[in-house]
């Protein structure tokens, strides 16, 4: 990811003139904001940070997905940050999914999660965007697909995951900062011992007529029987609350379940969960964490027939059946 330059500082002499010392104060003052902005903050014509050859680093271990969707080319905006790459829908107002590069160097506890609120993506038009009025009251939480704390190494990469293009509507108590909080916790510790784990995170949503999703144990290559409720509401807007009834056609979609695959270059392994965005506390009720999420995996295939993408499109006819259809053992305890 290219960043602005920095000033070399140096003035070069200045005539006499109010207007002219005006003039150049001006000029000044903007090469300093410039200078002193972060790199995710620019979006410029040539498309740098809103296409994903400027961060081919992030996804080069695994393909750049592609999409199966019938959608307007206009629909799907391509957009690099620090550490990871989102494929935002306009419509939806979340990303399609978000693809994390975590190394063991990264993901060292060295800072602290920023006191900071999610806002627009830079890159995304403020009118196409998720904004904080649409959860308010809402009952979910602005749940990050990039966590902040893979990249604890450094602040500012941190504060680069608090935009709205890597985030969706999760239950708050149970979910994010539960089962959710804990898978994550856990693949920081996977990548502290493997040294680099690559993770694509993105919603799961609901079928027309709104009925409960059901994977059969018998097309789970995991052997486990996946249930997804459905939800009253479709999407969350302007602080409407969790009123079922109230319209939101312009509104944030809410996902049925979110999906994680993990995949570990050295070993070529690639583990997939797809888990229902509801409150797990009750029915994980005495059962260790890495069992319960046991419970919840899934074949990379079984990810990619529900959302439409495939995410490994470099992988041979033989590295599919064995890690895409297949269920590899677990890296995640």
């Amino acid at each position: 990811m290219t960043r602005p330059k920095e000033p070399n500082g140096r003035q070069s002499p200045m005539p006499e003139g109010n207007k002219y010392r005006a003039a150049m104060g001006m000029i000044s003052a903007a090469l300093a904001a410039l200078a002193s902005a972060p790199a995710y903050a620019q979006c410029p014509s040539e498309d740098v940070f809103t296409n994903f050859d400027g961060c081919a680093e992030i996804w080069e271990d695994v393909g750049l997905p592609t999409t199966l969707k019938d959608v307007d080319g206009d629909t799907l905006i391509e957009v690099c940050h620090l550490g990871y790459a989102t494929l935002y829908n306009t419509e939806t107002k979340n990303p399609e999914w978000v693809i994390a590069n975590l190394t063991k160097e990264r993901v060292a506890k060295k800072n602290t999660r920023p006191h900071i609120g999610f806002k627009p993506d830079p890159c995304v038009d403020t009118e196409q965007s998720a904004r904080n009025t649409d959860y308010t009251n809402s009952k979910y939480a602005r749940g990050h697909q990039a966590a902040s704390a893979d990249f604890a190494f450094n602040k500012d990469w941190m504060k680069d995951t608090f935009f709205f293009s890597n985030a969706v509507p999760q239950i708050g108590a149970g979910f994010n900062s539960g089962i959710w909080s804990s898978l994550e916790n856990r693949i920081q510790r996977l990548t502290k011992d493997r040294g680099k784990i690559i993770t694509i995170t993105g919603p799961v949503y609901r079928e027309p007529g709104n009925d409960a999703v059901t994977i059969p144990a018998t097309q789970n290559a995991c052997g486990g029987e996946i249930v997804i409720p459905a939800i009253e509401r479709e999407a969350i807007c302007g602080g409407t609350g969790s009123n079922p009834d109230l319209s939101c056609d312009a509104g944030v979609e809410i996902p049925i379940a979110l999906f994680k695959i993990i995949y570990n270059p050295e070993l070529e392994r690639v583990n997939a969960y797809i888990i229902p965005n509801y409150s797990h506390t009750k029915k994980k009720r005495g059962q260790t964490i890495s069992n319960y999420l046991e419970k919840w995996r899934v074949s990379v295939q079984n990810v990619e027939e529900r959302v439409e993408h495939d995410f490994f499109p470099h992988f041979t006819a033989h590295e599919r059946r064995s890690r895409e259809e297949s269920c590899p053992a677990t890296m995640v305890r």
